[in-house]
């Protein structure tokens, strides 16, 4: 067997056989072709013993060595070996995904406070996913490195979403250590580095006409009809004022009589809206059970496509929301019919004995503004 002053490095890359640790006597490093094992071998009267300490990547180099040196010293001074198990091996230790999966259906037997769980995890899994085999790994091993390596890959393209990846990592590993499911929070060793402010900007005059054009361009292209189809939407939040992935998921048997019912929304509640009839031109007819703006929800690229024709810079799509809100306060729409529209809570009694009359008055408000689009659109001295 081949004596080797093992590093952490070359843990990984080192072919299947034993290695002998040449700094620390008697510790074994065992490379198999599913898994690594650090062991040691002993005699107990005319019988060769081996003890296990743990499984790589579970323990490292160090807790290794430690781990051996207390064993001869234990052996030594003739105290019991029989130490504490060793660790479990990952290939049947709980994974990253599955430690998700449990902290789920953990959370959702209380539903107070988990209106947004879903979501959350989603993005929580997409980072995981996207960065790498980490909803495979074993929980147990997932570590401060790991959750330091996605976070400074999120917060190159997308810095506000290294903030919520660490945010929704927290709440799982957090919960999960005070179940005993891991040691400790890894998420809450790791530095936020994203500086974030509220998002202000607001779409003028040129800029809603150049993105409606653009959308126009898109849904007169026959060749690619999913493009059309964001080009719609587009059209659709600019007009309504709300949120892409709640319009996204709008049905045509979700509307009747002009109608909007929302039943699911990120507020947790029913939601309806009065369409004007140009929203619903953009709606046009289709089977109640299909999807008004397709499936198709490769958001950024459908973007793109926007963006080169109307050449409008730094627009997302949630501007349109804040757009439509801040265009019927020009329009001098009272602030509570604002809110209702946006569907934020409505404080008072206002909020529990109106909601008819505010359905009436956001139809009323979401005319005014439909014709003011027009208008915009229309007049734009740039785009005449």
């Amino acid at each position: 067997m081949p004596r080797k002053k093992l590093t952490a490095v070359m843990l990984d890359t080192l072919p299947p056989e034993e290695y002998r640790d040449s700094h620390c006597d008697g510790l074994i490093f065992r490379v198999q072709a599913r898994r690594k094992v650090w062991q040691t071998r002993y005699r107990a009267g005319d019988a060769q013993r081996r003890h296990v300490f743990g499984f790589y990547p579970g323990m490292g180099l160090k807790e290794a060595r430690d781990a051996c040196s207390d064993f001869y010293k234990r052996r030594d001074a003739g105290l019991p070996v029989a130490t504490a198990a060793p660790a479990v091996h990952p290939s049947k230790a709980e994974t990253v995904g599955q430690l998700i999966n449990w902290y789920e259906t953990a959370r959702a037997k209380n539903p107070k406070g988990t209106k947004t769980l879903t979501a959350n995890l989603k993005t929580l899994r997409s980072c995981l996913k996207r960065y790498g085999k980490y909803l495979d790994m074993p929980a147990a091993t997932f570590s401060k490195s790991d959750a330091r390596d996605i976070r400074d890959k999120l917060i190159v393209k997308t810095p506000s979403m290294s903030n919520r990846f660490l945010s929704y990592g927290s709440s799982v590993w957090a919960f999960a250590a005070k179940e005993d499911k891991v040691d400790y929070n890894v998420f809450a060793a790791v530095h936020r580095l994203a500086g974030e402010e509220p998002r202000e900007r607001v779409l003028n005059t040129d800029e809603i006409t150049a993105i409606w054009r653009a959308c126009e361009a898109m849904k007169a292209d026959q060749q690619w009809p999913q493009r059309g189809a964001y080009g719609r939407l587009v059209q659709f939040l600019l007009l309504t004022g709300q949120r892409r992935g709640e319009a996204a998921a709008l049905r045509y048997g979700d509307i009747l009589d002009g109608i909007w019912f929302q039943q699911q929304n990120k507020a947790s509640r029913p939601h309806k809206i009065k369409l004007s009839p140009l929203a619903m031109e953009i709606v046009g007819k289709g089977d109640p059970r299909d999807f008004v703006f397709g499936i198709s929800q490769r958001w950024e690229k459908r973007k793109e496509n926007i963006d080169k024709l109307a050449k409008v810079a730094d627009w997302r799509p949630h501007d349109l929301r804040r757009t439509c809100a801040t265009g019927l306060q020009e329009l001098g729409v009272d602030e509570q019919i604002v809110r209702a529209i946006l569907n934020h809570s409505i404080s008072g009694v206002s909020g529990i004995y109106l909601r008819a009359e505010y359905v009436a008055r956001k139809g009323e408000a979401l005319q005014q503004w439909a014709d003011e689009v027009q208008k915009i659109v229309s007049k734009s001295k740039k785009f005449a």
